[in-house]
């Protein structure tokens, strides 16, 4: 990411150089859906990425470091409404605890109604109409996030709820019931996950 003296700063000679560098066959992931068989899936990746140029690989990103201490930023808006957010180093798509942690965000605050976030946040203390938390898998750790957006008098206690929230969770852990739902409703609402190639591409592009 860059900020705004980074990006007033780039050439067209800079772009024109990162394109020709990067967007290379080697650097290519074609991801097909739809009523075509290998044969033809085939074909239409050759005719797709035929006229790129070989280039080289590009070279793997380093690992994401953690902050070793807390950090809190302040961006000052004219608003009436803050926007919160929590964040912190998350998951790979290949982490050994993938699914542990997906079922556990799950019932924090990834399935919306029903998870403890909005549970606490909205319908115990009316601080929001939306509050979330969620992981970004990548290839390399990607963040894990909880947010919400409340009036500006009251973004003390939704950030102190918020913590408070997390932090119980972390240490107590979901309830046998918690997790009974979280499985029922993550196995049950999967089809719908993947119901249109759209769809279906998008996890084969993350898989590849």
């Amino acid at each position: 990411m860059g900020n705004r003296k980074s990006l007033q700063g780039i050439t067209r000679k800079q772009l024109l150089k990162f394109h020709q560098q990067y967007y290379v066959a080697r650097n290519a992931v074609i991801a097909i859906v739809g009523d075509v068989d290998r044969e033809q899936a085939e074909a239409l990746a050759q005719r797709i990425s035929g006229g790129l140029a070989e280039g080289e690989a590009a070279q793997e990103l380093p690992q994401p470091k953690a902050l070793q201490k807390p950090q809190t930023v302040n961006l000052t808006h004219d608003s009436q409404q803050s926007h919160l957010l929590l964040g912190h180093l998350g998951m790979r798509r290949d982490d050994p605890d993938y699914m542990a942690l997906y079922v556990g965000n799950h019932i924090l605050g990834g399935s919306g109604f029903g998870s403890r976030v909005l549970e606490e946040i909205r319908e115990k203390r009316g601080l929001s109409y939306s509050a979330y938390s969620y992981f970004l898998p990548m290839r390399k750790a990607g963040p894990f996030m909880m947010g919400l957006q409340t009036r500006n008098e009251k973004l003390e206690e939704a950030e102190a709820v918020l913590r408070d929230t997390l932090n119980q969770f972390i240490a107590e852990g979901p309830t046998a019931e918690e997790l009974h739902a979280a499985k029922q409703n993550i196995t049950g609402g999967f089809p719908l996950r993947i119901d249109s190639n759209r769809d279906k591409l998008a996890y084969l592009s993350m898989i590849g």
